[in-house]
């Protein structure tokens, strides 16, 4: 593999990982407008929006890191840490420019009625990177076994 192609994967990586976090973003974002009437108004109670918005944001979550982590052969970790923290800084940038202005929402109330729902990315991340982690480690053992010289 030369120079060139690793550069290429660096910037395939990263295009995917800004890619997918502005996914993250947009997926749960469209789907919030099917709570609210024409004047902006919640049309269902705040539990149900939350509620929604949560899983929402897990399974678009889950599916973004399943494809992200799919062609990562080392560090899973590491890689799903730093995915979640790029989508979760993403998802509250993306928030503060574009929907705090346009429902006039306070920066208090955004951040314990929205913004704190996002650290589920992180945790979303987290676990999913513990598990890919433990899934490598165990294939690792069981092949080094399997092709051990050792009786």
């Amino acid at each position: 593999m030369d120079l060139e192609s690793v550069d290429k994967i660096g910037k395939d990586k990263n295009l995917k990982l800004f890619g997918y976090g502005f996914i993250l973003w947009l997926i749960p974002f469209l789907i919030s407008f099917l709570f609210f009437d024409m004047q902006g108004k919640l049309t269902a109670s705040a539990g149900l929006f939350n509620s929604v918005m949560s899983v929402v944001i897990i399974i678009v979550m889950a599916v973004l890191l399943l494809k992200y982590t799919k062609k990562i052969s080392v560090n899973y970790l590491q890689e799903s840490i730093n995915a979640g923290i790029v989508w979760f800084l993403m998802s509250i940038i993306l928030d503060i420019l574009i929907l705090v202005p346009m429902a006039k929402i306070d920066l208090g109330i955004y951040f314990t009625d929205i913004g704190l729902g996002y650290v589920v990315i992180l945790v979303v991340a987290f676990f999913a990177g513990k598990l890919l982690e433990a899934k490598s480690e165990h294939s690792n053992k069981i092949f080094s076994q399997a092709f051990s010289t050792k009786k």
